[in-house]
């Protein structure tokens, strides 16, 4: 279920609220990248400040690795992680962690504190939200899920009853206009 932006409000006042400079980076990097982005969880620890890129006067995320393409990602979320890259060039935005384990991401998700009436943003979550929002914009399914990272659309189902659909005269113009 995607969050609202009532909730996505108060991930973002929250993460301001941390109680290090580390802890606000990761939880911001984590909102911003998520919803902003859509990432899998393996792909936040490859997000650095070497990542993104200006294409026709859009910023765009270009990732690499096992699904490689190209996010356009709004001013909303792109300015936290521009900041966040100028203080830490090289880093993943995330935030850079010794800790040897496989599980590097969830270590430093780990650190963050939410309030317990809030809970932790989840990651699957912040995606899908994106996901929505995407699929609210007039972007085609090819376009979708190419940014997306996904070849099939069954991941889609699931967020039929979320997405707004358009008062009936838009879409049938829209439908009656295309060409044949």
């Amino acid at each position: 279920m995607p969050y609202t932006e009532h909730q996505i409000s108060e991930f973002f006042r929250i993460a301001d609220q941390q109680r290090t400079s580390n802890r606000r980076r990761t939880s911001t990097a984590h909102l911003c990248l998520g919803l902003g982005a859509g990432l899998f969880a393996d792909e936040y620890l490859n997000v650095t400040s070497s990542s993104f890129r200006t294409v026709a006067s859009t910023n765009v995320l270009v990732l690499a690795g096992e699904r490689p393409r190209q996010i356009p990602i709004s001013e909303r979320y792109f300015l936290p992680l521009q900041e966040i890259a100028a203080q830490h060039p090289g880093e993943p935005l995330i935030g850079a962690t010794g800790n040897g384990s496989n599980d590097r991401f969830n270590h430093l998700l780990s650190k963050v504190e939410y309030p317990g009436r809030i809970g932790n943003p989840v990651t699957t979550r912040l995606r899908t939200t994106w996901m929505q929002h995407m699929l609210a914009i007039p972007v085609s399914l090819s376009e979708f899920t190419a940014m997306a990272g996904i070849l099939t659309t069954k991941s889609l189902t699931d967020l039929i009853p979320y997405i707004p659909e358009r008062a009936p005269v838009l879409w049938y113009r829209s439908v009656a206009q295309y060409p044949t």
